[in-house]
């Protein structure tokens, strides 16, 4: 028979945030996640014989009454409801948060949408999609400034090292990714000592990326870490992945780097509970509609975009993507 499990309990002004519902992927592909009534959910189910488990942070909620089990636990508490689905053989998680989280979740892709296809989101601001315009790039990094040291967390309780994500459309420029990294480290890892290696200056607690497959170390393009130490005198350092750590030494530095900030091409594949897009007008040559696309649709939980006048308008109009002469059908023919 199929088991399905039904969250609810979450009060309206502390709705979860949807990067908190991405842990129900621990379920396995099987697994699905809908929103409705809690009661009228399980009043279905039962009619069609489905076993019914409730998961509610209330002990008196409503739908406990004709659950075949239920659990008093918080339907944020996503790793213990997942291991709890696990153990039971659960078939199909059921969400039925507040009206305010439905609206939440389908924000950022609503508007994701509207762009991709050349349409202007109105209102641009939602209560995950965030649009904050600027007029000169000192004015851009003190926004930048303000959402790395209070303005995230007020969202999203998140270590930001690990679960925001910086986004830029190119690596010059005065908001290129270089002089971002840069700009963060200061100000997410300043306090740290920093050694000069291979050009870079370093500390450990710096997120860096790898830019190269290295199959010996079992690291590859785009895998992100933090610094745990860094010995100048040898021009070593080791770094922290998800499940291991990683010595570098010598020329192998030379495959990583900064990751506070990183191109919107390098983001492809990768999700974070935050994101924030700089969009200026010395990146008029990649402001284009699929590369926003992309940069938006990065966010699990909240987006912010800072925009130069004219530059978040200028990439949804345009749906020219940049056209690479490579003559490779003439090489080939």
């Amino acid at each position: 028979a199929l088991c399905a499990a039904l969250l609810g309990g979450c009060e309206k002004n502390e709705a979860a945030d949807p990067a908190l519902l991405m842990g129900f992927s621990q379920l396995g592909s099987e697994s699905s996640f809908r929103i409705g009534n809690t009661k009228d959910i399980e009043a279905r189910a039962k009619e069609r014989g489905i076993y019914t488990i409730v998961c509610d942070g209330y002990a008196d909620g409503p739908a406990k009454a004709i659950a075949d089990e239920s659990y008093d636990i918080d339907p944020r508490k996503t790793d213990e409801i997942a291991a709890l689905c696990k153990r039971l053989g659960v078939d199909a998680v059921f969400g039925t948060f507040s009206d305010l989280l439905a609206e939440c979740l389908v924000d950022i892709a609503d508007k994701a949408a509207k762009i991709n296809q050349g349409i202007m989101p109105s209102p641009i601001d939602g209560p995950n999609f965030h649009f904050m315009p600027y007029e000169t790039p000192e004015e851009a990094l003190g926004i930048l400034q303000k959402l790395v040291t209070t303005g995230v967390r007020s969202k999203l309780d998140i270590d930001l090292k690990s679960d925001l994500q910086i986004l830029a459309p190119m690596r010059k420029g005065p908001l290129g990714v270089f002089e971002l990294n840069q700009f963060l480290q200061k100000l997410m890892n300043g306090s740290a000592q920093k050694f000069k290696i291979g050009g870079t200056e370093w500390g450990a607690g710096d997120r860096v990326m790898q830019t190269t497959n290295n199959y010996d170390k079992n690291v590859f393009n785009g895998d992100v870490g933090i610094i745990f130490s860094v010995k100048k005198d040898k021009s070593a350092m080791t770094v922290f992945f998800d499940d291991k750590t990683v010595d570098y030494e010598g020329d192998e530095i030379e495959d990583l780097q900064l990751a506070y900030a990183c191109t919107i091409h390098k983001s492809q594949g990768s999700e974070y509970p935050a994101v924030i897009v700089i969009l200026d007008s010395s990146h008029y040559v990649m402001l284009q509609r699929n590369l926003l696309y992309t940069a938006i649709t990065r966010a699990k939980g909240h987006v912010w975009v800072l925009s130069a006048p004219g530059a978040f308008h200028q990439a949804v109009r345009n749906n020219r993507s940049t056209r690479r002469f490579t003559r490779l059908k003439e090489r080939l023919g």
